[in-house]
């Protein structure tokens, strides 16, 4: 078993390459980054479904000129910070 965990290691540090430090910090200080705007848009999703869902179909343009949608769009939704929250909408912008 204990040559069999050796082997096995063995195989994965050799078929991966050493990793500077520096890389590491950057992934760690972009991982912190995009789990906090994970966070904020899971609990906007969770507590607030439709106004997040007609936010994001108004700023990505598929939302219909109607006065009744408008006005559960909620612009404090739009925080400079809040990364996945701008991806979704221009991932939608392309449809």
């Amino acid at each position: 078993m204990c040559v069999y965990i050796y082997i096995l290691s063995s195989a994965i540090e050799s078929s991966f390459p050493a990793v500077n430090l520096s890389d590491i910090y950057l992934l760690q200080s972009v991982m912190t980054l995009m789990v906090r705007s994970a966070a904020m848009l899971v609990t906007t999703l969770v507590s607030e479904p439709t106004a997040s869902f007609t936010t994001l179909l108004y700023y990505s343009d598929l939302l219909p000129q109607n006065l009744n949608l408008e006005r559960l769009v909620r612009r404090d939704l739009l925080d400079p910070e809040n990364y996945l929250f701008h991806f979704l909408i221009n991932l939608l912008r392309c449809f």
